[in-house]
């Protein structure tokens, strides 16, 4: 290997805590094969990425050249030499005379980069990614739907935000849906679409899952108990610490025992505040109306009464599909039926009968589709317009 025209430029993350530090960092580059190789160290465990750019001009190395090695992972080799490299090719070859400079950033553990992919097949890898254009194949690919889980971080640690909503129209719960103030204090990944079918049979040990039409639609049918265990079997959130225990043999716990992440339903509040991504209105791209949730969801008047594939309309603004329209989806809470008060991180009432779910789906009206709509379903059903989405915290545990 030859040190040939490459250099590096500084990167870091910014975080609460003190972020790891990279050094000793080399960029090399075979004048033979044209494979560049970027050697570095680290002083702590860290989330490492990569910033490449080719004469001036940014490269989601990514999806376009693969990278192998030590990059967009967990990386636990401290004060160790770690490499990572690739071969540039087509648009992104790098001629004898290129700039190529690379920027490696180490993320502390406690916050990881804003986007998470975790394989669901063997070896069941797990990646970060800086941006939505560096995942492999583009967020909107069909393997992406069906054996790999796209999930974005939740801007959430420390907010303070306004959940439920003023009458609106005739669908609008003076209790269910009163206005108060929620503080959350963690940020937190959640899944860009709800479970597909796909997906459902990849956690289940399903690898060869074909990206079909049926395995790009939701995960409908199935009941609260069946993801994370039955209140007689003492899994009975919020009354068990932590909210991460669940039933062994549930969905849940063959979702955590592939992917190493304590996988879980959101909270009614999670749930929202995701769901709005910043918009107070009464729906998530900042509008109300008929006219406008069928630009972003699947809902009476456009669904055909039927579930439709996931992705194939609008993401809100962080990046999250599907959150009005096509199924509801379950939350961790019981239904309150009192007025909702100001609280943080709320985990809702310890009993009830009914479980709190999300979203609207294929075939409700307008009014039971928007941002602070809450259902009420028992947690044992199993109808055919009943799906899920996960989240985790964001933490880097793999």
């Amino acid at each position: 290997m030859k040190l040939f025209c490459l250099s590096l430029f500084a990167g870091a993350a910014l975080v609460a805590a003190a972020n790891p530090s990279v050094y000793d960092v080399s960029v090399t580059r075979d004048p033979d094969t044209g494979r560049v190789t970027v050697q570095y160290k680290i002083d702590a465990q860290a989330v490492v990425t990569a910033d490449v750019r080719v004469n001036g001009e940014s490269v989601d190395l990514n999806s376009a050249v693969p990278m192998a090695g030590d990059v967009n992972r967990l990386v636990k080799k401290v004060d160790t030499t770690c490499s990572f490299g690739w071969v540039p090719s087509g648009k992104d070859a790098v001629s004898a005379g290129a700039d190529v400079k690379v920027a490696v950033t180490a993320w502390a553990t406690n916050a990881p980069p804003d986007w998470l992919v975790i394989n669901l097949k063997e070896p069941y890898d797990v990646r970060y990614y800086t941006t939505s254009n560096a995942v492999p194949y583009g967020i909107l690919a069909p393997i992406n739907k069906t054996q790999r889980l796209v999930m974005r971080k939740i801007p959430a640690r420390g907010v303070s935000w306004s959940m439920g909503s003023v009458g609106e129209v005739s669908t609008w719960e003076s209790t269910r849906e009163s206005l108060h103030t929620v503080t959350l204090t963690e940020d937190y990944y959640i899944g860009i679409f709800p479970v597909t079918v796909g997906q459902y049979a990849a956690g289940y040990g399903y690898h060869g899952t074909p990206a079909t039409a049926g395995n790009l639609l939701p995960r409908a049918g199935i009941s609260y108990n069946s993801i994370r265990g039955s209140t007689e079997d003492g899994i009975d959130w919020p009354n068990t610490t932590p909210r991460h225990k669940v039933k062994s043999g549930c969905d849940l716990d063959h979702f955590r025992s592939i992917t190493g992440f304590m996988l879980d339903l959101p909270t009614d509040a999670q749930w929202e505040y995701a769901c709005r991504a910043g918009e107070g209105a009464a729906l998530n791209n900042g509008t109300s109306g008929e006219e406008n949730l069928a630009k972003i969801g699947w809902f009476t008047l456009n669904s055909d009464g039927a579930t439709h594939e996931v992705g194939l309309l609008p993401p809100n603004k962080w990046g999250l599909y599907d959150m009005h329209g096509n199924v509801l989806e379950w939350c961790l809470d019981w239904i309150d039926e009192n007025p909702l008060s100001d609280e943080t991180d709320p985990r809702g009432i310890t009993s009830g009968s009914n479980r709190v779910m999300r979203g609207g789906a294929y075939q409700y009206p307008y009014g039971r589709s928007r941002s602070a709509f809450r259902e009420i379903i028992p947690p044992d059903s199993k109808w055919t317009n009943l799906g899920f989405r996960l989240v985790c915290p964001a933490e880097a545990v793999r």
